[in-house]
């Protein structure tokens, strides 16, 4: 009976003092703390990534000048406050003019219209007309009106300027001149391609035709006129002149039949023909 009592106290020792060789108790050594896990602010950025670690409401400095992001009003200090940055991250871009994600400093094409900065004469308003047609008139007795790609102004001497599509293949026109005045200006095809300036539309007042011939000294070349002319009251209002084989020795005057296209004086005695003034030719035969 006392030898059983012995051994349940035994037994009772070893339990309460953790004996055993299968005890799950037994004292753990301490793990090593990794300092890239530390965070002194509980935060949840580590020390390591914190720009202020001691601070829980800041972790990031930007631009590095001692004030968190949260608080900087300016993250990458360009003098653009963030509200109004739409790069508040990138000393380098401030503006994103059509929201593609790419800086106006980088994108070559600011507004997306297709056409590059260097060549765009709005670069960052893509609904406006792209490039400028400008000029001037000069000499003109009335407002005489202008036309260009469907657009009408009305201009007597002065600049006129108009707004057109890039890439445009247009053509001035001129209208209401005075009937007593010629107006010469550039009628060709432009490619809008550029900003074009210096048009000019210059207005000088013609000369009568009944005047004119007062002044010929070419009898021959004066009936041709007087046979060809039909309603025509002032010089620049003939076109076409035809004075084929009339023995036509000069045709000194032809400079006042300034908006001539068609100019045929064949099998005459030309010697000397001066056609810096009727700068319309388009078809012309001394032959």
């Amino acid at each position: 009976m006392i030898r059983i009592c012995l051994l349940l106290l035994l037994f009772s020792l070893q339990t309460a003092c953790g004996g055993g060789s299968g005890s799950s108790d037994a004292p753990q050594a301490p793990q090593p703390i990794n300092p890239a896990d530390i965070d002194s602010d509980q935060d949840g950025v580590s020390d390591s990534l914190d720009a202020f670690p001691f601070d829980p409401n800041e972790q990031l400095d930007n631009d590095r000048d001692g004030i968190g992001n949260n608080a900087d009003l300016d993250d990458d200090n360009d003098r653009i406050i963030d509200s109004l940055d739409a790069f508040p991250l990138d000393p380098s871009e401030t503006t994103d003019t059509d929201g593609d994600r790419v800086g106006d400093n980088r994108d070559t094409d600011d507004d997306n219209d297709g056409v590059n900065d260097d060549r765009d004469a709005y670069p960052l308003d893509r609904l406006r007309h792209l490039f400028e047609v400008s000029g001037e008139v000069t000499g003109s007795l009335n407002r005489l009106s202008l036309t260009l790609d469907g657009q009408t102004i009305r201009v007597r001497d002065g600049e006129f300027k108009f707004g057109i599509a890039k890439g445009s293949e247009v053509k001035l026109s001129v209208s209401d001149i005075a009937v007593n005045q010629f107006c010469s200006f550039d009628s060709s095809t432009l490619i809008v391609d550029r900003n074009i300036s210096g048009v000019f539309v210059d207005c000088f007042d013609g000369i009568r035709i009944d005047a004119l011939l007062t002044k010929i000294t070419d009898n021959n070349f004066k009936d041709c006129i007087l046979s060809e002319i039909d309603q025509e009251i002032y010089a620049h209002q003939v076109t076409e002149l035809y004075c084929v084989a009339r023995n036509i020795r000069s045709l000194d005057g032809i400079e006042e039949f300034r908006a001539l296209t068609k100019l045929t004086a064949s099998h005459n005695k030309l010697i000397n023909v001066n056609l810096s003034s009727n700068s319309l030719l388009k078809e012309l035969d001394l032959s």
